[in-house]
């Protein structure tokens, strides 16, 4: 029979469960992150838009907000993407596609 081991046992905490390891050991003091599921995508943007996009991130991030380009690109998506779905043939989508 196998000894349990008792290496890293805190004050009133029971040892790890046998051939668990660290990962059982710290199972239940690790806390839960949701994180959003991302797909990696390529696009070729203008290089007007990309100096855009850099210039609002490089401000944002002097005025100390965390935000990434990612989320940025994201975000303008979403609202392009909602203003269609509300206003269909006078968004700012559509207009811009019938040129």
């Amino acid at each position: 029979m196998k000894r349990v081991s008792i290496i890293g046992k805190g004050k009133g905490e029971p040892a790890p469960a046998p051939g668990g390891g660290v990962n059982t050991f710290f199972a239940h003091k690790a806390p839960v992150q949701v994180q959003a599921k991302k797909k990696k995508l390529l696009f070729s943007l203008p290089v007007e838009v990309t100096e855009k996009l850099t210039d609002v991130y490089y401000e944002l991030k002097k005025a100390r907000k965390n935000i990434d380009k990612s989320d940025i690109v994201a975000l303008a998506l979403t609202t392009l993407l909602e203003d269609f779905k509300t206003k269909k043939e006078h968004s700012v989508l559509y207009k811009y596609s019938s040129r």
